[in-house]
């Protein structure tokens, strides 16, 4: 019955039926015509005709996919009637249209924090918004970039350089997308995709995919195999690229406990940044200053942390910026300056309220908090008001944010102190 039925179609809604079992997800028509390399005036008309003759299931915001009892149908149709080279070329339509849209859209979404890579896409505005446009194309994005070379829905094994460039672009974009919403599954899947498919004259997007992959496992709370995937990514960038890996090399040593190595690597990563690289040396020096701390160095750790405050607020970074006095607090206290980390604490709470980094802002409560309690003449009850906003802002930003437990340690303290023995 549904053969009678495609037989009845016409050619050109037959076509479509046997590209759509290309790419099995929903995709919007925008797409469907690239996929298919029409205008979208005729694939109105053709998608019409699929739809009254029951071959496509439409979703509520107007994405189109057959209909999953005629997938198979489809399938043996698209062996049958579509010789591998206009399958590869309808790929390469849907891979350049999905390459151009999540370029444009990428420009648009917030600054990645430190560790990852910002790079500055194409201008141009963005239907929707970015995180519109990549939602309309999420199921689209995880089927080409996601999913190995060969397979079902994937690129065919050895596609043309024009079509590598395509879809590397693609799937760099993605991944500020994953990263964005933290979607770390889909995320790490995109990265090892790309290692797997760059072929040597494309190294240094290898080494970009491994330093996502390590930030990826650092946020995953797997400091060694974050050091493998960043000790790839040294050896594979360019330089101002190696200093960005290596910095997070020597952060993800520090998370590992190897506090001598990763002050090392963040020296040196230090040394590589350009001169020019005001951001990136301001990153490094944040890195170096925890190092320090970790190490006991309060006095440079202290200085470190000045230079990196300084550099973040010269460019305009308000999360950096909360971050570096969010350290800074630590480092001038234990240094035994401690009205300078009282101002600073202030300083790091506001910054962070008009950044609107719910995480800065609670880190800096916490250190408020702790600071309070610690003085000289404690004062248990502003340092209460302080940790119970810290732990509203981790709770508002996400089962992500830590410092839950510290927060509730310095509240029990607190009430210890207001209530006496």
């Amino acid at each position: 019955g549904s053969d009678r039925s495609y037989l009845t179609l016409s050619g050109g809604a037959r076509r479509m039926v046997r590209l759509l079992a290309l790419v099995p997800v929903p995709l919007p028509q925008q797409a469907v015509a690239a996929l298919v390399g029409l205008s979208e005036v005729r694939v109105e008309q053709l998608l019409g005709e699929l739809e009254a003759a029951e071959f496509i299931a439409t979703g509520v915001d107007e994405r189109y996919q057959l209909r999953p009892l005629l997938h198979d149908l489809a399938l043996l149709h698209l062996r049958q009637g579509e010789p591998p080279r206009r399958r590869v070329a309808a790929l390469r339509r849907l891979v350049r249209y999905l390459a151009a849209g999540a370029v444009r859209a990428a420009r648009h979404l917030p600054d990645r924090g430190p560790g990852g890579e910002a790079d500055r896409w194409a201008d141009g505005g963005v239907d929707g918004g970015a995180d519109g446009w990549f939602e309309r194309h999420a199921e689209a994005l995880e089927s080409v970039v996601c999913r190995p070379w060969g397979g079902t829905g994937g690129l065919p094994p050895h596609p043309s350089a024009l079509v590598r460039r395509d879809w590397t672009r693609l799937t760099m974009a993605a991944c500020s997308w994953y990263a964005e919403r933290l979607r770390l599954t889909r995320w790490a899947a995109a990265c090892t995709a790309l290692v797997s498919a760059t072929v040597p004259a494309r190294r240094r997007a290898a080494g970009w995919a491994y330093n996502e992959l390590g930030v990826i496992r650092r946020l995953q709370g797997l400091p060694g195999q974050a050091a493998a995937e960043l000790g790839h990514a040294v050896v594979l960038r360019g330089r101002r690229g190696r200093a960005q890996s290596r910095t997070n090399l020597g952060l993800a040593l520090l998370d590992a406990g190897h506090v001598d190595v990763a002050i090392d690597q963040l020296l040196r990563a230090r040394r590589q940044r350009a001169g020019s690289d005001g951001d990136g040396k301001a990153r490094t020096d944040l890195g170096l200053g925890s190092a320090l701390l970790a190490a006991g160095r309060a006095g440079e750790a202290r200085g470190r942390l000045v230079a990196a405050a300084n550099g973040f607020n010269a460019g305009g970074d308000e999360r950096g910026y909360a971050a570096a006095l969010t350290n800074l607090v630590v480092a001038e206290w234990a240094a035994g300056q401690r009205l300078d980390a009282a101002n600073t604490a202030i300083k790091a709470i506001e910054v962070g309220r008009s950044a609107g980094d719910l995480a800065a802002e609670a880190a800096a409560a916490l250190n408020a908090g702790a600071l309070l309690l610690a003085a000289a003449r404690p004062d248990p009850l502003r340092a209460r008001e302080h940790l119970a906003r810290s732990l509203a802002l981790r709770a508002a930003a996400g089962p992500t944010a830590g410092g839950r437990g510290r927060a509730l340690l310095y509240l029990g303290d607190a009430a210890m102190a207001l209530r006496g023995p």
